[in-house]
């Protein structure tokens, strides 16, 4: 039962006690408005009632037909502040009671044969940088047996010579993103074939490999921490990219470092952890482009986009 290390590593199943304050607090200031709300729309209905029976008595129509006009109005918004105030609630309860899937459960995909994930990224006429920045993202999705696709739609003859250097970058992408991966791809697949030797032959042992495993989250932390050092970062957008994508995966594979340097090597289940690394940067990135084939649809959408690539051979899955 190799429980040990992951349930130190699951650290996000539950919400901590400050955050659970927060939300009945939040709760409890929605329970208060949809009262306030429901008070003022019964008043507002009786006020209603009492003026259109009073003035329809004394046929005064214009102003019952203002009146119907103008609080119709009033009643709308009254509703959608109740709508909103419900609405509210119903998050507030369904996120604190939210529980995260355990990382145990999650990391099944590494002990058997996972199926093969293929994720599009549609472009059409986007900054080549805006499209990289995609492809990195997906590209480092920690799912074994992952496939990225660039589904391009600008057209394939270009108008002018801007969209001509554009088009060119854009169809290299592919490219420099498999030759990004490619050193640690090799490494760890590597890493992992030498793990799976020494074990076939009974030359394991357990702290040994543990170590290594930590020398290999550092290296994956390191080339993540090297690639957000060296990304340009002219906008917030590229601060969140670098954030998010590139510095947040480092310091899950550090805190990870750390969580194997401190566990019992019988509590870890090393081909997993082999396996795991092996997949990181294992990935084939391609292109496809609809607009080159004349019997594919060139309507210009991005629906039409994924729907022939779909229903193309090329996009059938390996």
């Amino acid at each position: 039962m190799k429980r040990g290390f992951l349930s130190k590593w699951n650290h996000s199943v539950v919400l901590d006690e400050e955050q659970l304050r927060a939300f009945r607090k939040e709760s409890l200031v929605s329970h208060a408005a949809i009262g306030v709300v429901l008070i003022s729309i019964a008043g507002f209905l009786f006020e209603t009632c009492a003026g259109l029976i009073g003035h329809g008595r004394a046929a005064e129509w214009a102003w019952v037909t203002e009146a119907i006009v103008g609080r119709s109005l009033i009643g709308f918004f009254l509703f959608s502040g109740l709508v909103f105030q419900l609405t509210r609630l119903g998050y507030l309860i369904r996120f604190s009671r939210h529980r995260a899937t355990p990382d145990s459960e999650l990391e099944g995909v590494y002990t058997g044969d996972a199926p093969t994930l293929a994720i599009l990224v549609p472009s059409y006429k986007e900054e080549p940088n805006v499209v990289r920045q995609t492809l990195l993202a997906a590209a480092l999705q920690q799912s074994p047996n992952r496939r990225v696709v660039l589904l391009i739609d600008d057209p394939s003859v270009p108008g002018n010579p801007e969209d001509a250097a554009r088009l060119a970058q854009t169809r290299d992408l592919p490219r420099q993103m498999n030759a990004l991966f490619a050193a640690p791809a090799r490494k760890f697949e590597r890493e992992l074939a030498e793990f799976e030797q020494r074990r076939k032959v009974g030359m394991l042992e357990p702290q040994r490999e543990v170590e290594q495993l930590v020398a290999l989250q550092l290296d994956a932390a390191t080339w993540l921490l090297d690639l957000a050092r060296n990304a340009r970062v002219k906008d917030h957008t590229d601060a969140l990219f670098v954030e998010r994508i590139l510095r947040c995966p480092a310091r899950s594979h550090l805190a990870r470092a750390r969580a194997l340097a401190g566990a019992d090597p019988q509590d870890v289940d090393l081909l997993k952890e082999y396996r795991r690394l092996a997949s990181l940067f294992r990935v084939e990135v391609t292109s496809f482009e609809r607009k080159r084939y004349a019997n594919l649809s060139h309507e210009p959408n991005k629906a039409m986009n994924l729907n022939s690539y779909l229903g193309s051979p090329v996009g059938e899955p390996p």
